[in-house]
């Protein structure tokens, strides 16, 4: 299955397979920067992009995103009604990724609906390449989910990301 998702995938960025309205953005460290990463219709081949939404569009992932063992997941979290916000790939190019600083996946860019405090809320995430302690695996704080949205302050266009204050309260060290 992960091979499959890992050659769709390889597709997709190369432009063997186009979808209206995807989301895709280049790392910026291919680009320079984070405006010129951005795009939603030049879509340049290469294995360099750092995100790419709207990947329920995809007959691939959307099987993938379909398998019961994730309605078995959400229901426990979010109940027996779910729908998907988002199917979307991260990567961190080999040899140029960019290290992202701690945030809350909470709310997307400004393209993105907002969830309400109301809304269940669950994230899942699969690997599809192996991930070690040096390729910067994902690092997540056991039982953050329980206390709730990170007020945020000042954020990046991009992503919101915690202050070295909101870092030593909702992301402590011993806690990761």
């Amino acid at each position: 299955v992960l091979e499959g998702l890992r050659s769709r995938i390889d597709a997709i960025m190369l432009g063997e397979l186009v979808y209206p309205g995807l989301y895709m953005q280049v790392c910026p460290s291919a680009t320079g920067s984070w405006e010129a990463s951005n795009t939603l219709t030049n879509k340049p081949p290469t294995l360099a992009y750092r995100k790419i939404m709207g990947l329920e569009q995809d007959e691939v992932f959307r099987e993938y995103i379909r398998l019961p063992i994730f309605r078995d997941v959400t229901a426990g979290t979010c109940g027996e009604h779910v729908g998907i916000v988002r199917a979307m790939f991260f990567n961190k190019p080999k040899e140029q990724g960019k290290e992202i600083d701690w945030h809350q996946d909470r709310e997307g860019p400004n393209n993105l609906p907002k969830l309400r405090e109301t809304d269940g809320n669950c994230t899942i995430w699969t690997a599809l390449d192996p991930c070690t302690a040096d390729s910067a695996p994902l690092q997540v704080v056991r039982g953050s989910h329980l206390r709730g949205v990170v007020p945020f302050g000042p954020t990046s266009a991009d992503e919101p990301t915690l202050s070295r204050e909101q870092l030593l309260e909702w992301a402590p060290e011993e806690e990761r």
